[in-house]
């Protein structure tokens, strides 16, 4: 069998940029980041939502990186809280972003390619779609990095909308370097996970945790390299959020409203969501598979040369 890399998602726009990537001599961690920030051009609910991803590289061993979304309120004074029968004002929903970071983190263990390569297919689909302030927020991820979150024109316009103000808990605390995002993938036999992939949210103290939801607009993409490097990454796609018009995004509404009566859940906790990736190995730990398991749909998965060999 022809040994080649491949790149496999649930959408087009992410598969064709993960795969232009690959053909270009790019690495299979580069092309998943690239297939995301694609599908983040093209998507005004991507860019800020959770993200999982997973990589394997012969020799390297199995890393994952946590780019799930946090509940805010960093360095802030507690709020009061809610009473029960209190209807939560979105901002108070809004979740700090964690995908940004959690994914350039991730990239240091690749190519070290310039960023360009990785977000210009993103551009160019925002672009297309008429979106430029969406645009201009990935090329401040290109110019900037991870400190782009905390970049004035960005941090103030996600603070204009679930800050304090607004009844919300976000802050230039929560848009600063995130910690505890890079991690040894889960064992378990020759398959290797992400170590929080089966932390659930807890009914009594999340309660309007759409975990169902996020089930079932999940997005997921792999793919593999000449190399022997395997890299699968899973992300979310809310259609409704707390609108960034100033950016053209949607932050997402998974925080929890402090409530009183009710266990505070601590201020930069990361907030469950489903990652359900997969990377399996050879006895002698050598990359073979990498797969996404999206709820109620057929695998994604690709193969390393290894394992065609």
């Amino acid at each position: 069998m022809k040994r080649a890399a491949q790149a496999v998602a649930s959408e087009t726009a992410a598969q064709e940029a993960a795969r232009a990537y690959l053909q270009a001599g790019g690495d299979a961690l580069g092309a998943v980041v690239t297939g995301f920030f694609a599908a983040a051009g093209q998507d005004a609910g991507v860019l800020l939502g959770s993200v999982g991803l997973l990589i394997a590289q012969v020799g390297g061993g199995v890393r994952a990186f946590d780019g799930r979304t946090r509940q805010p309120g960093l360095e802030a004074r507690r709020p009061r809280g809610l009473n029960p029968e209190d209807t939560a004002p979105l901002a108070a929903r809004a979740a700090a972003p964690t995908s940004i970071p959690a994914l350039l983190v991730a990239l240091r263990y690749g190519q070290q390619l310039p960023m360009a390569k990785i977000l210009s297919p993103g551009i160019t689909l925002a672009k297309q779609h008429g979106c430029e302030r969406r645009a201009a927020v990935l090329e401040q991820i290109q110019r900037l990095g991870a400190a782009a979150l905390a970049a004035p024109a960005i941090s103030r316009a996600l603070i204009h909308v679930a800050g304090p103000s607004e009844g919300g808990a976000l802050g230039a605390a929560d848009l600063a370097a995130i910690p505890e995002i890079d991690h040894p993938a889960r064992s378990s036999e020759q398959l290797r996970s992400a170590p929080w992939e089966h932390e659930l949210p807890d009914p009594e103290r999340m309660p309007d945790n759409d975990w169902t939801g996020q089930l079932e607009r999940q997005q997921g993409l792999c793919a593999c390299d000449l190399r022997g490097g395997v890299a699968a990454l899973c992300y979310d796609r809310p259609s409704r959020g707390l609108e960034v018009a100033e950016l053209e995004l949607l932050l997402p509404l998974n925080a929890v409203p402090p409530r009183r009566g009710v266990a505070r859940i601590p201020p930069g906790s990361f907030l469950p969501a489903p990652t359900p990736l997969v990377i399996e190995l050879s006895p002698g730990a050598v990359p073979l598979a990498a797969s996404v398991r999206l709820h109620g749909r057929a695998p994604l998965s690709v193969y390393a040369p290894a394992a065609l060999a």
